[in-house]
């Protein structure tokens, strides 16, 4: 049995989605953020050198597991899985944000914002 490793990593920067198997449409941004997750949090997970998004379930019969629309991917084999952070969509309003259970997102939309618009 393999157990995935929590290893946050930094918060910041934005990901697009570029496939539609995922729960977030194709093309939407999303940030990974550095918080705590729990079980049934869309994270971004690192599997090998490839990212991902999806559901982080622990410790389902013996294994960690991240699910997908139409996939259940359990944790086994020699491939490394880290769990980079939990999901958020740049688009998410005011009051989704304050609701995440983070501390401070204004920074990160803003910076974002900015990016988006070439300044």
């Amino acid at each position: 049995m393999k157990k995935s490793a929590r290893s946050y990593q930094p918060s910041g920067g934005t990901y697009r989605v570029n496939s539609a198997k995922l729960e977030l449409p194709r093309g939407s941004h999303f940030t990974a953020l550095n918080i705590p997750v729990a079980d049934g949090d869309l994270c971004l997970f690192e599997l090998g050198r490839h990212l991902t998004i999806g559901r982080w379930t622990p410790n389902r019969a013996g294994l960690d597991w991240i699910i997908q629309p139409g996939r259940l991917i359990p944790i086994v084999g020699d491939v490394p899985v880290r769990i980079l952070g939990k999901v958020l969509p740049v688009e998410m309003t005011a009051r989704q944000i304050a609701a995440s259970g983070a501390e401070d997102f204004t920074a990160i939309i803003r910076d974002d914002y900015a990016r988006r618009i070439g300044q």
